[in-house]
């Protein structure tokens, strides 16, 4: 369990048509609120999340598990929590999972003297989403860019999450890397659809 003040990871696996791909948030515990389980706080963080656009997915997809760990605490175990939650669109099959619209959330360093980035790849939106080849409304994912740079509460009366981005302060060339992270305050969609280069995905009940 964490402590408040500790920064924790969640990576959300989810699946579509067989092909898996995982999605890596960072948080800060600012508080505990009921104390529920990791398991509680877990499940509820993937409702919330696949809530915002659960609309505009497709029912192929769904995340299925979400791999905590805690940061700061490294010798805290890493625990999966195994989850359903699939898009809603039943009639329109999902864009091809190479497929992917960017979401770019943006920080301050601690320190106020520079802007932080860094995007996630969104899978699994349905074709009637986009034409010609972007997102159709610059409103569409809306709701996932409030929740993207918003506190959560998990669930309801448990953990507040603050949003937080994760950059390298390490100088070139290091031996091993060193993180600091800033607090997301803007979530934009950048609305183009692109073939996804790279693919990160974990197994769940892995680390």
């Amino acid at each position: 369990m964490p402590t408040p003040g500790d920064t924790i990871e969640t990576r959300l696996i989810s699946e579509q048509q067989g092909v898996q791909m995982s999605t890596t948030l960072y948080w800060e515990v600012d508080d505990l609120g009921n104390a529920p389980t990791i398991q509680q706080a877990m499940a509820d963080l993937a409702n919330k999340y696949v809530g915002a656009f659960r609309s505009q997915l497709s029912i192929q997809w769904a995340v299925t598990c979400v791999l905590y760990r805690n940061i700061t605490n490294p010798a805290e175990a890493a625990t999966p929590t195994f989850v359903t939650e699939a898009g809603s669109e039943v009639t329109v099959g999902p864009h091809p999972s190479t497929n992917v619209v960017r979401v770019t959330r943006y920080g301050i360093q601690n320190d106020l003297s520079k802007t932080r980035r860094s995007s996630i790849a969104i899978t699994g939106l349905h074709k009637d989403v986009s034409k010609r080849g972007r997102v159709e409304s610059d409103m569409e994912l809306g709701t996932l860019e409030v929740f993207l740079s918003s506190d959560a509460i998990v669930p309801a009366a448990g953990w507040t999450l603050t949003p937080k981005i994760r950059y390298d302060v390490t100088p070139p060339p290091a031996p091993s890397r060193t993180y600091e992270f800033a607090t997301v305050n803007q979530a934009t969609t950048q609305g183009v659809f692109r073939k996804l280069s790279r693919r990160s995905s974990a197994l769940c009940g892995t680390s």
